[in-house]
């Protein structure tokens, strides 16, 4: 046999059981990936960092930002909702990690005025804290163009 022809008729092999792209004889699932924001949120105790003043010693403290120990992000990703798309399927696209901070609550004082301005201070984790599937849409018939030369 040809070598070409042997070539041919593998991928043409390969086509047919590859998994997850309907063969002819399958039915287009017609649904496409739905977009899902990133978000951030904590995790664990979350107190508020007082604005205060310190008077011989003794802090007196109100309002100013919250915090907590962690502050997790879970990135952009796609799922499969099951939104409807002619001709199209969702896939698996591999794993996204999840990152967290490890914050703190930090008071700066105004020299000489006793003031005590709060912030919440975070500084990148010691890694990655877990993992959001991502999937991604994919036609069910992919399309074969003919180039022509001329």
């Amino acid at each position: 046999m040809n070598g070409s022809v042997l070539l041919g008729r593998g991928l043409l092999l390969l086509a047919a059981i590859s998994p997850g792209v309907p063969s002819s004889g399958q039915q287009c699932p017609d649904v496409r990936a739905s977009q899902v924001d990133a978000r951030t949120y904590w995790t664990g105790t979350v107190v508020r960092c007082g604005v205060g003043i310190r008077f011989f010693g003794i802090t007196i403290g109100f309002g100013g930002p919250e915090c907590a120990p962690r502050r997790v992000t879970e990135p952009a990703h796609q799922t499969c909702l099951g939104e409807p798309n002619r001709g199209t399927m969702c896939l698996p696209a591999g794993p996204l990690p999840v990152t967290f901070e490890t914050c703190h609550c930090s008071r700066a004082t105004v020299l000489g005025t006793g003031l005590l301005f709060p912030d919440c201070e975070c500084e990148t984790g010691a890694g990655d804290i877990g993992h959001v599937e991502d999937f991604m849409t994919v036609p069910c018939e992919p399309k074969i163009e003919a180039t022509v030369r001329e």
